[in-house]
């Protein structure tokens, strides 16, 4: 019993070697930066280019409501 006490105190990073370490992932994002980059820039100025090259679609929507205007002689209204 006090032998498995002192392995635990002198090795307390064994209990938690099934944990993931968050500067693994930031040592392999550092080691492929420009990959990263350079991808990330190549899907930005290929979407650029389809955008500014698609045909103009304008469009307008109206709706009218009928309503009940008075018109005085001069074709001034008011509610």
């Amino acid at each position: 019993m006090e032998k498995e006490q002192l392995d635990i105190q002198h090795h307390p990073y064994d209990l938690y070697e099934d944990e993931i370490e968050l500067m693994d992932y930031l040592k392999v994002l550092w080691k492929w930066k420009c990959l990263i980059l350079l991808g990330s820039l190549a899907c930005a100025g290929i979407a650029a280019i389809i955008s500014f090259n698609m045909t103009k679609i304008y469009q307008v929507k109206m709706v009218v409501s009928p309503g009940i205007l008075k018109i005085d002689d001069n074709g001034h209204w008011f509610s």
